[in-house]
């Protein structure tokens, strides 16, 4: 239980943009290629009503510029992150079947349970067991049940950041 719940906690993202123009020579060819790359997938306004095209030609016209792909980052760059966009709301996602008491932290995951113990009598066991050891003033009996994450939330403070890093500021429990 506790690994599904954690293994399933991150989700990670990222694009790979192919960067046009890269067989060119350095500067306006490449340039060319990663706009004309971009007119290709997302169309743009024709004529002067696409303002980068409208300043692109003014700098090239007159020979003040000659672009390079500098030039045309903000495009790239747009490009990319619609991709990234477009990958995150695909909303893949394995659906995960959890039994028994939810989580009384968080309500998403079920509580942590052990073996023939219901998550009650666990966390009755966890909080005897931490009150015990002096490391909390827990009352033992069972009312807080948590899931894998909201367990590490509640104790990677003072068992990890406190006493193993000396980072004494205090994290929020219902992120």
């Amino acid at each position: 239980m506790w690994g599904n719940q954690i293994q399933g906690l991150l989700e990670i993202y990222w694009v790979v943009l192919p960067w046009p123009g890269d067989d060119q020579p350095p500067g306006t060819a490449q340039a060319e290629a990663g706009k004309e790359l971009y007119e290709r997938l997302c169309q743009p306004p024709q004529g002067k009503d696409w303002e980068f095209r409208r300043i692109y030609e003014t700098l090239t016209r007159k020979g003040q510029y000659n672009p390079n792909w500098g030039t045309v980052w903000s495009l790239l760059y747009d490009l990319a992150d619609r991709a990234f966009n477009a990958r995150k709301n695909l909303r893949t996602f394995a659906q995960a079947e959890e039994t028994g008491d939810k989580c009384t932290q968080c309500g998403q995951r079920a509580a942590l349970r052990s073996g023939s113990l219901d998550s009650r009598d666990f966390w009755k066991q966890v909080a005897g067991n931490l009150r015990n050891q002096k490391r909390y003033d827990i009352k033992p009996d069972g009312r807080e049940r948590l899931c894998a994450v909201c367990t590490v939330k509640r104790f990677v403070q003072r068992e990890v950041l406190e006493r193993d890093l000396r980072i004494r500021r205090r994290l929020p429990l219902d992120q």
